[in-house]
């Protein structure tokens, strides 16, 4: 048995491959705020497939480009699974 709680979300997404990169850039950027240690100054953005507004971090951080990373490495080489 876990120690941790599990949750299942559904719907699940039905997205078709250009769509893939910006949902894992939003949910990356979403992810990194919410963990963010310290204060944050929040900068929301529009989605550029959706219609939905998302928060980054603002300021002088490194998040965007990791996002951008980590994004395009998942679409590149996803996992197996």
């Amino acid at each position: 048995m876990a120690n941790c709680e599990v949750f299942a979300l559904k719907p699940v997404l039905e997205l078709e491959a250009h769509q893939v990169r910006e949902v894992l850039r939003l949910l990356l950027h979403s992810i990194i705020f919410q963990r963010a240690l310290g204060p944050v100054k929040p900068v929301e953005r529009d989605s550029e497939l959706f219609d939905v507004t998302w928060v980054r971090r603002g300021g002088r951080t490194n998040s965007h480009s990791t996002c951008r990373r980590g994004s395009r490495k998942w679409c590149l080489d996803p996992p197996a699974g």
